[in-house]
């Protein structure tokens, strides 16, 4: 039995004999026909955007007008380079501040390449006078990429958890 031998028995079982002959005045071949030629058109349909999509890149080269649609419809354009944050990033000017009772890390975080690169999470490792480890945080800073040569100027809260003496802040990349 066809798979459109079973939607019409399915079909004469469900419908009630009026709402059949007002659906389906000359019967289920012409249903079926159009449901088909539809399936059909949606999976080009969504081949042919499937393809603008993945080529954005090539597309956008040769026509650059193009370039802001793709952005509005929320396909990012901006290739990041796949580099080690180690040898991608300096962290520099790091000072802990305290200014009315509220602790924070402040300093640049400084591009080095010629690149944009994926900023990933800072991990903190809080340490006392020995050296010892206090407590490591995981902290995501509000941005997801830093653009060539870009600096970005941090803010991270110190936990209360730390105490007021730590003896060294040691800041590294997760990734």
């Amino acid at each position: 039995m066809s798979i459109k031998t079973k939607l019409a028995v399915i079909l004469q079982k469900i419908l009630p004999a009026r709402l059949k002959n007002g659906l389906f005045p000359n019967g289920y071949q012409g249903f079926l026909s159009h449901f088909a030629s539809f399936m059909v058109a949606l999976a080009v349909f969504t081949c042919l955007l499937l393809g603008l999509v993945s080529a954005r890149w090539s597309i956008t080269r040769a026509v650059p007008a193009l370039a802001s649609v793709y952005e509005a419809a929320g396909f990012p354009l901006t290739v990041y380079a796949r580099l080690n944050p180690e040898d991608a990033f300096t962290i520099d000017r790091v000072l802990l501040q305290s200014e009315g009772g509220k602790r924070e890390i402040v300093g640049h975080l400084i591009n080095i390449t010629n690149q944009n690169v994926r900023v990933p999470e800072l991990k903190l490792t809080y340490l006392d006078d020995g050296g010892k480890v206090i407590e490591e945080v995981n902290h995501a800073l509000p941005l997801d990429a830093l653009g060539k040569e870009g600096v970005y100027n941090f803010n991270i809260s110190v936990p209360d958890s730390i105490p007021e003496t730590v003896g060294a802040i040691k800041i590294s990349f997760t990734e």
